[in-house]
């Protein structure tokens, strides 16, 4: 039996017939929960501003009425999840997310409380301060995170419900996650200011190849996609560098070390270090990349993850990126139901 109260499991609830079955309340799965993404019980009593013993006890309780342990706890080194509490964290996150969708179509009067999106990390400049500026502007008293997710650990953070949606490049798939594609990101070449070809506007990547070396930006998926472009082109596809961060591979071309391939374009061509680069269109066009949202297929939205999906397809339609309108399923989250007069 699940009772969604504020209070412990410390009374049994009486059953049909006159049993008395434990109950599980909220206050355990919310503790279990945040003990689970701290690893911690310590760090989740200061995160939740309770004592550490009710954190122990509460979880202690829960584990008694599943029968099960849901952790394995390390001395002086905190927790970690057994089998059985990978599984329970999963289906409990999903439980806590339908209830507070409940509670919102209860009361759609505004957006409350907090919310945790991912995103790429090389989309996160580019993207996120837009959309978070809007999401504050329309839902004052929702707090948004952010977590940045490479490539390869997107569909986990998806499957084990870390995360509802996850702003990334269609770099990725999974039988049990979509991709909806709201921008698209055409790849361009960068070279150094004083690059012989710097002033052409338009190169081909061949040619360019011919006579300046590679520095690649090595993220997982994107290293790929880049690799497949330059094969594509008939380009080399051995690199003389290889970086994971998009500010230190700009870095290395203006200073003469090389040209580099990106897809997301800053407003001005000055690195960290006040060096200038000049970007190069690519021709003939090679294939673009989507930017776009990964989530569980089947599985409808709920409002914050749409109202997240809606502020970045307005920046996309305010930079001239944006491929069609805003997705059915953002729509189907009613979310004209919960705008504040502050949208307006």
């Amino acid at each position: 039996m699940l009772r969604i109260d504020s209070g412990d499991a410390g009374d049994d609830a009486v059953a049909p017939g006159g049993s008395r079955t434990p109950e599980i309340t909220f206050t355990q799965l919310r503790y279990f929960v945040r003990s689970a993404e701290l690893r911690s019980m310590s760090k989740a009593a200061v995160s939740l501003f309770v004592a550490q013993s009710a954190i122990s006890t509460s979880i202690g309780n829960l584990e008694r009425t599943l029968g099960t342990a849901l952790f394995v706890r390390h001395r002086a080194k905190g927790l970690s999840l057994t089998a059985e509490g990978v599984t329970y964290l999963a289906e409990v996150r999903g439980v806590l997310q339908a209830l507070e969708e409940a509670n919102l179509a209860i009361d759609p009067s505004r957006m409350a409380g907090s919310y945790e999106v991912g995103c790429f990390p090389t989309l996160v400049p580019f993207w996120m301060p837009s959309a978070m500026n809007d999401l504050r502007e329309r839902y004052p008293d929702l707090h948004t995170k952010i977590r940045e997710v490479r490539d390869d650990e997107i569909a986990r953070r998806l499957l084990d419900r870390e995360l509802e949606v996850v702003l990334a490049y269609d770099l990725t798939t999974h039988p049990q996650l979509d991709f909806v594609p709201i921008a698209t990101a055409p790849p361009y070449a960068v070279v150094s200011v004083d690059h012989p070809l710097a002033a052409r506007g338009r190169v081909r990547l061949g040619e360019l190849s011919e006579s300046t070396p590679l520095i690649l930006l090595d993220m997982a998926g994107s290293a790929q996609y880049f690799r497949r472009t330059l094969e594509a082109a008939g380009a080399s596809t051995e690199p003389v560098h290889r970086l994971e961060n998009y500010e230190a591979v700009r870095a290395m071309v203006a200073r003469g070390h090389g040209y580099t391939l990106l897809n997301q374009r800053p407003r001005h061509d000055f690195t960290y270090d006040g060096y200038e680069t000049r970007t190069l269109a690519l021709e003939p066009d090679l294939p673009s990349l989507h930017v776009g949202f990964m989530i569980r297929s089947s599985e409808p939205l709920t409002r914050k993850g749409a109202a997240f999906i809606r502020s970045c397809h307005t920046l996309a339609v305010e930079l001239g990126q944006a491929v069609g309108t805003v997705p059915n399923l953002v729509r189907a989250a009613r979310l004209d139901d919960l705008d504040t007069p502050a949208s307006d």
